[in-house]
């Protein structure tokens, strides 16, 4: 445990924290930013028949199972951080994730399951330790900065799915799927090394819990944290400024307006376009806010906790949006009803941000006024302690709707 001066330590908002940032933003890169690409992979199997009487609900899995393992695999990676330390649960993230991109340049194409071992779940395995190891690092970092550097280093899954969707493309066409395959392999295992030889995590300063608290389940506002699950830089910059719950629900709004008003309306590619462009600005939002939002929640202490159950939560959407999103399309012979799921999920979505903002305005008026009626003073983290305690009587108090409404920065 951390000695009292070393847990009250404040982050130092900045420093070799930057380091540590684009270092998580490479890392990104060479997950999400890779798994991304897998639209590359899709199209390149669907044209030319590589898997023989494969369906497209089977092409669908291998996406989903990606990202679905990486998901849940968290629990053993959050222990993996806490008994053997992040730089271990990082080298086993880029063991799986190389070892997956390899053994997936060999499979067969009249075995589609070979691909959903390698590049589905052994990948999504490797994803899921390179990730549940990086995310919480960037937090621990910074105070006032923390969404602005959280969004920096989510934006490289974005830079990394542009980047290695261009490049999966001309490796395919001029050298072959197999040895593209083996590319990224040797690309990934590079890059993720060098980052994880020089990434830094505070966690022995904090004083961290990395447990399985199924305890916070009970907590309302937690469970409206999940609920925002189930629906970058700018986002991160702009959430120091105006609230990082604040921008989580107006962002996450903004992905239902864009996909009700332009992808249905979309019948151009100069269309599609403009709405990749515009959706693309904010359809990351929960990967660029999940963290900070975490935070504004549970506090720092519990993040790594929250965290590991949120993306258990996630891990049946996540297999299955992708099979569901094919499945509508094929089954409709058309994109609207896809197009229908995915505008009604981003309104859920905002919906659980906004109770969540109401939540959080109810904490703090709760804590100014424990603050008025103690005149020798509280300590804003006993307040928190106290408040959190009885959670029903905090968020039982939802008649007040005129001090939600009332700007805040939350």
């Amino acid at each position: 445990m951390p000695s009292p001066s070393e847990a009250s330590s404040p982050p130092p908002n900045g420093g070799y924290g930057w380091v540590c940032t684009l270092c998580v933003a490479l890392i990104n890169a060479n997950t999400w930013g890779l798994n991304s690409s897998h639209g590359v992979f899709l199209a390149h199997y669907l044209s030319n028949d590589t898997f023989q009487r494969a369906t497209y609900l089977e092409y669908g899995f291998v996406g989903g199972l990606s990202i679905s393992c990486a998901m849940l695999i968290s629990p053993l990676a959050t222990l993996s951080i806490r008994y053997y330390g992040t730089h271990v649960t990082l080298s086993i993230g880029i063991m799986l994730e190389t070892a997956s991109l390899m053994a997936a340049s060999f499979a067969d194409g009249s075995q589609i399951w070979q691909l959903f071992l390698s590049q589905g779940v052994c990948f999504g395995f490797g994803m899921g330790f390179l990730f549940v190891a990086s995310v919480g690092i960037t937090p621990q970092w910074f105070t006032t900065k923390r969404s602005l550097a959280h969004g920096i280093s989510s934006s490289g899954s974005g830079f990394g799915g542009l980047v290695y969707s261009l490049a999966a493309g001309a490796m395919i066409r001029s050298i072959g799927l197999a040895w593209c395959f083996r590319v990224l392999a040797i690309l990934c295992f590079t890059v993720n090394t060098v980052c994880t030889i020089l990434v830094r995590d505070r966690n022995k300063i904090i004083g961290l819990r990395h447990l399985l608290d199924l305890k916070l389940f009970k907590r309302p506002e937690f469970l409206l944290f999940n609920g925002y699950g189930l629906g970058r830089p700018p986002i991160g910059y702009f959430s120091d400024s105006i609230g990082r719950i604040t921008m989580a629900g107006l962002t996450t709004s903004l992905c239902a307006l864009f996909a009700f008003g332009i992808w249905i309306f979309a019948k151009s590619y100069g269309v599609l376009i403009l709405y990749a462009l515009i959706g693309g600005t904010v359809a990351g939002t929960f990967w660029a806010t999940a963290a900070p939002v975490a935070v504004e929640v549970v506090g720092l202490r519990d993040l790594p906790a929250a965290l590991n159950l949120e993306w258990l939560v996630i891990v049946l959407p996540c297999t299955f949006s992708q099979p569901i999103a094919l499945q509508i399309a094929s089954s409709t012979g058309g994109y609207l009803g896809t197009q229908l799921f995915v505008a009604v999920m981003y309104m859920a979505a905002a919906l659980c941000v906004l109770l969540l903002r109401r939540w959080k305005v109810d904490q703090l008026n709760q804590i100014a006024r424990r603050e008025r009626d103690h005149p020798n003073g509280i300590s804003m983290a006993e307040s928190e302690f106290e408040a959190h305690r009885d959670i029903a009587r905090l968020t039982g108090r939802m008649t007040q709707w005129k001090e939600f409404w009332k700007w805040r920065k939350i």
